[in-house]
């Protein structure tokens, strides 16, 4: 199939275009860095060149253009950007499968567990609820531009995405310097995502024409933050003893913080029923993998 990333320059789109190409689909990529060391440049056009040239058609399409959340503390033009980065180009690629200028029959769009907010112990599927902070408001607001669209949508909803990426890098640097530890109260869930699954999710779902609308592409087996740090310190063989309390991170990151501190437990319901097999659906497997490349 002839297949369009939007935001295939980044660590999720890199890995997708890596994979989807292996096996045999025809792969473009839409991006505002033209100048990315990890792609052929062959593969590449503009968002500008996507809304005014004669663009060919392609059978899917893969949003996962976004502002990343983590590179600096919510300003109120920090938090412009992220909405606006998603919501935006989330129109634009709408707008072309509505006017029929690309008629794919499926769109893949990104979005995020942060949907749900802040939910303690509440065991979360694709039928909950949405939360009422930032974050929630973002992914409500970017799923629902993307149902606009006159094709099937897939919305898929990511926990946090384990693989050679700043996010892993962030996790574990602590620990290479001797001060791993609990982030927060402890308690709080991480629900996570090995990169290798994510990428065969989203594969998945594009076989199986049966799935749309959210699904929630995280590991069934989340952990609470303190038994997932204690794993991490396990694989690395380094002590874990080090304690960052809420109102630190709070005066560090200020709402950023949400990142860490937000409990989601989310089960993947719906990929699940669909079938899929998760070939590393435990932490420390995950964990152990990533950290041994």
């Amino acid at each position: 199939m002839k297949i369009l990333i939007s935001g295939g320059s980044g660590f999720i789109g890199r890995n997708l275009h890596n994979s989807l190409s292996k096996e045999g689909h025809y792969i473009k990529i839409l991006t505002r860095d033209k100048d990315n060391k990890y792609l052929d440049h062959n593969t590449l056009f503009s968002y500008d060149y996507f809304d005014n040239g004669n663009i060919e058609n392609f059978d899917i399409v893969i949003n996962l253009s976004g502002e990343s959340i983590g590179k600096g503390r919510w300003t109120s033009k920090r938090k412009e950007k992220i909405f606006k980065s998603r919501i935006d180009t989330t129109s634009r690629i709408v707008k072309a499968i509505n006017t029929k200028k690309i008629t794919p029959i499926l769109l893949i769009n990104a979005s995020a567990i942060g949907y749900y907010g802040n939910r303690g112990d509440e065991e979360l599927n694709e039928s909950s609820l949405s939360g009422n902070d930032f974050l929630s408001q973002v992914c409500v607001k970017w799923e629902e531009e993307a149902q606009k669209a006159n094709t099937r949508v897939v919305n898929i909803r990511t926990g946090l995405v384990l693989g050679d990426n700043d996010a892993f890098k962030k996790l574990i640097l602590p620990f290479n310097l001797y001060l791993g530890g609990i982030i927060g109260s402890g308690n709080q869930w991480v629900s996570w995502i090995h990169i290798e699954d994510l990428v065969n999710a989203v594969s998945h779902i594009i076989q199986d024409e049966t799935i749309e609308g959210p699904i929630n592409i995280t590991s069934p087996n989340a952990l609470i933050m303190k038994e997932f740090q204690r794993v991490i310190g396990k694989a690395l063989k380094k002590p874990f003893w080090l304690s960052i309390p809420e109102f630190a991170l709070r005066l560090i990151m200020g709402e950023m913080a949400a990142i860490v501190l937000n409990s989601q437990k989310v089960f993947p319901k719906k990929l699940i029923a669909s079938g899929f097999q998760f070939k590393y659906p435990e932490a420390t497997d995950s964990i152990s993998n990533l950290i041994k490349k």
